[in-house]
């Protein structure tokens, strides 16, 4: 035999004894070269031969530059993220090279976001990829995806790339692990969630519940909810706060403790008004804070403000019909001395 491709045939003969079987491996393990990973796992692939995939898989981690280096190796994938509401210790220096090369890659459009990656990587790390790009029904070079957010593909890509978690923050994180859900790479998922656990800090609440409540994914919001309650004027202090969803910021006025209903109310107001900004500014239009703050009345806790919190706050910012400042206004003084209106809470207490 004088190559892998040629030992990897040979080995696949029919009435071959198992003893030249296992010669014939041991020859592509031994002669295994940048040039001769892409043929061989071509081969195997085609042959339904992919639990011999270890061999070249150990060559990649090895010499991922090399392998990608090669004359032979120029197979690439395109991914397009469009916007649906929008390990061997040796081999870490060249993984995080070549994760910094296909950083460089990337290029951002409007309304979506595309990936170049090199498709025998996802192949040999994942069976969804390989499917897609080898299996009986394999897709064309480009893939789009609807259901994902951008930060979650990035994720997956630079993890089948260098083998690590590589994300800035919580909420790149919990994309990840809805990438790393779909494409069935529990380690990744596992990873995450450690990740979101370890690392989750005030600025990262309103993002993270961002994302997870639009996704339907309420199961994750465990570090969130223990971080509202532990530091909730932390994190609605936290200067992305005023971004936030209006679900999210009901959801924090739910599990909010140990802070001054002058301080939350205010909190809201502010998140009121950039809303306004976000969605509704016009030149010649006038504020119109209360048509944000409607739906979060319920949550607030008025008769917990003294008189002057409340006359300084929300009767200056005028939220309030005349009459239902009048009704919270005399219950705050003096409780039961008028019908509350509709859809205003009647807690008198400060959250604990």
């Amino acid at each position: 035999m004088t190559s892998v491709h040629q030992a990897t045939c040979t080995r696949t003969t029919e009435y071959l004894v198992p003893e030249v079987k296992n010669k014939c491996l041991c020859f592509v393990n031994d002669h295994m070269t940048r040039d001769d990973v892409c043929p061989f796992l071509d081969y195997i692939h085609t042959m339904c031969e992919e639990h011999l995939d270890s061999l070249a898989r150990t060559f990649i981690t090895k010499y991922s530059l090399g392998v990608i280096g090669s004359s032979i190796f120029s197979s690439f994938t395109e991914i397009t993220v469009t916007d649906a509401d929008a390990t061997a210790n040796d081999a870490t220096a060249a993984l995080r090279l070549l994760a910094k090369m296909f950083r460089r890659k990337l290029r951002v459009i409007p309304s979506q976001s595309t990936f170049r990656a090199h498709k025998m990587i996802l192949a040999v790390q994942n069976d969804v990829f390989k499917a897609m790009f080898y299996g009986d029904f394999a897709k064309e070079d480009r893939i789009v995806i609807t259901d994902l957010h951008p930060d979650g593909v990035r994720g997956l890509l630079r993890y089948f790339y260098s083998g690590n978690l590589e994300v800035a923050n919580a909420h790149q994180a919990a994309c990840t692990r809805t990438a790393a859900a779909k494409y069935l790479v529990p380690k990744l998922e596992e990873k995450c969630l450690s990740f979101v656990n370890a690392r989750m800090g005030p600025m990262d609440v309103c993002p993270f519940l961002d994302y997870i409540l639009t996704m339907s994914e309420d199961e994750l919001d465990s570090p969130a909810k223990a971080l509202i309650r532990r530091d909730t004027r932390g994190v609605i202090g936290a200067r992305n706060f005023p971004r936030s969803t209006e679900r999210t910021v009901r959801y924090i006025l739910r599990y909010a403790t140990n802070v001054p209903e002058a301080i939350v109310v205010e909190s809201v107001y502010d998140w009121a008004k950039q809303q306004w900004l976000t969605h509704f500014f016009e030149d010649d239009q006038r504020p119109d804070i209360r048509a944000s703050m409607l739906p979060l009345f319920p949550e607030l806790r008025f008769l917990a403000l003294t008189a002057t919190e409340f006359v300084q706050g929300p009767i200056a910012w005028k939220i309030f019909t005349d009459a239902e400042a009048l009704a919270i206004l005399s219950n705050i003084v003096k409780g039961r001395s008028m019908a509350m209106p509709e859809g205003f809470s009647k807690i008198r207490k400060n959250r604990a």
